[in-house]
């Protein structure tokens, strides 16, 4: 069954209607958050339908098979593209050229990803920002100023990422080559940019030690902290339409050290306004995370994941673990 619940009218850009949740909690196999910057992968079935849902997974999976959550032999990108009176039609993206590939995101027609060249004797291997348009040889983004790139998402004419080198990992964007790089990540701490769609680009920069969500129109000097008042940290994961959609988290730590796992999936408009989306989810979920946003006409479709975290001991001697967790799909209608 599925859970509904109609909203509250307060606080809700541009008048947010209804949402759906997930039902009740099954276990699933329990996994840590990824490293920085990193979209936490949902490994559980799908009710999913359409080609930006698909396009979401894919994305997911790209994240899990980074993280080593799969075999090395596997490490190769693939695109998957879903036939609506068949099995989905896999294509493989990769080239001997590189030693592993890895297709983070798709959109317009392209896909972005980046690959891990074969180094050569004396020689240390690099990592390229890779642009596919299908099967065939890919594009790489990369200027000769900085040692390496990787390109997390793409709307088929602009695509979105990080570059690294004696400046730090700064957040980039790239309008289909090398030498069209913007660096967007300000100077002076570690950004990335993991979307990009509508003339906006989203993702995560570092405030001391704690990473925020950031937006972006092009530029360096367009960072908007999408962090509200009262969150410690954030990341924004997808945008489209002038919203954008991410996590929140009250306090980047627990009391003993370690990274929180207390998240709650948000929707934000532009920084002006935000909707929590967890406060949509039934028990047992008290964690959850928003990671592709689809708007169309007044339309909003939203997926993303829901989980139990247990937390066990106090104080200092406390640690969280992931109990379970499942897809969500939050559907609402914008009122005029």
């Amino acid at each position: 069954s599925q859970f509904q619940r109609r909203s509250n009218a307060t606080n809700i850009p541009r008048g947010w209607a209804s949402a759906a949740a997930p039902p009740p909690a099954t276990r699933q196999q329990a996994t840590r958050n990824p490293p920085f910057g990193g979209r936490r992968a949902s490994h559980t079935h799908s009710r999913l339908t359409g080609k930006r849902d698909w396009r979401c997974v894919r994305r997911e999976a790209a994240r899990s098979r980074e993280s080593g959550r799969l075999p090395a032999a596997t490490r190769s990108a693939v695109l998957w593209r879903a036939n609506s009176d068949g099995p989905m039609e896999q294509i493989e993206l990769h080239q001997s050229a590189y030693e592993k590939t890895y297709a983070m995101g798709t959109g317009g027609g392209a896909q972005a990803g980046f690959g891990i060249t074969k180094a050569k004797k004396g020689e240390r291997s690099k990592t390229l920002a890779l642009l596919w348009r299908g099967a065939g040889t890919p594009l790489e983004l990369i200027s000769p100023e900085w040692r390496e790139s990787y390109a997390y998402g793409t709307d088929g004419e602009f695509q979105a990422g990080r570059v690294g080198g004696a400046g730090g990992d700064r957040a980039a964007l790239w309008r289909g080559s090398g030498d069209s790089l913007v660096v967007i990540g300000p100077e002076g701490c570690s950004s990335e940019a993991f979307a990009v769609r509508d003339g906006e680009q989203v993702g995560m920069f570092a405030k001391g030690i704690v990473g925020r969500a950031g937006l972006w129109k092009g530029s360096a000097e367009s960072l908007i902290d999408l962090t509200p008042d009262g969150y410690e940290s954030a990341r924004a994961f997808d945008c489209a339409g002038g919203f954008q959609v991410g996590l929140v988290r009250k306090h980047d730590e627990t009391p003993s050290g370690a990274g929180s796992m207390d998240s709650r999936a948000v929707l934000w408009h532009g920084g002006q306004q935000f909707l929590d989306l967890h406060t949509l989810l039934p028990a047992p979920w008290n964690a959850s995370s928003a990671h592709c946003i689809e708007v169309e006409g007044d339309r909003v479709r939203i997926i993303g994941t829901a989980e139990k975290v247990l937390t066990t001991g106090a104080g200092l001697n406390s640690w969280q673990s992931l109990a379970g967790s499942t897809a969500v799909v939050w559907e609402g209608r914008l009122k005029a």
